[in-house]
């Protein structure tokens, strides 16, 4: 269901509450992919996220996420560091990987799309 990139060093952890959380949120997985995928945009759904701060005071905010672009999804790896005392955000994404797309034997449609 994961297609992991070779060339990434995640945590063995974070691989862990990953692979749970697309296990036990599979429908809303399947709901969000429809969404996206009927209404042709493109969207992120975060599975887990943590901010922390730097010795200079700067703000970082780690999550992972789920990033669907018509009928692929990636997993990602974003940061967001809040500069203190500016206005400035420098964003880091990282792609760890692809999820198959969660199918159900009672969705139509889904047999139709995914084979586009």
């Amino acid at each position: 269901m994961i297609t992991w990139f070779d060339d990434i060093e995640i945590p063995e952890d974070d691989i862990k509450l990953i692979e749970e959380w697309i296990e036990n949120n599979k429908e809303e997985i399947h709901e969000i992919y429809h969404f996206i995928y009927d209404h042709e945009m493109e969207g992120t759904k975060i599975i887990y996220g943590k901010e922390i701060k730097d010795e200079e005071g700067n703000t970082i905010i780690v999550s992972y996420e789920l990033y669907l672009l018509c009928n692929i999804i990636f997993i990602i790896k974003s940061e967001e560091k809040q500069i203190v005392n500016t206005n400035e955000i420098i964003k880091n994404v990282i792609k760890l990987g692809i999820l198959e797309i969660p199918t159900f034997d009672n969705c139509s449609c889904c047999s139709k799309k995914i084979s586009r």
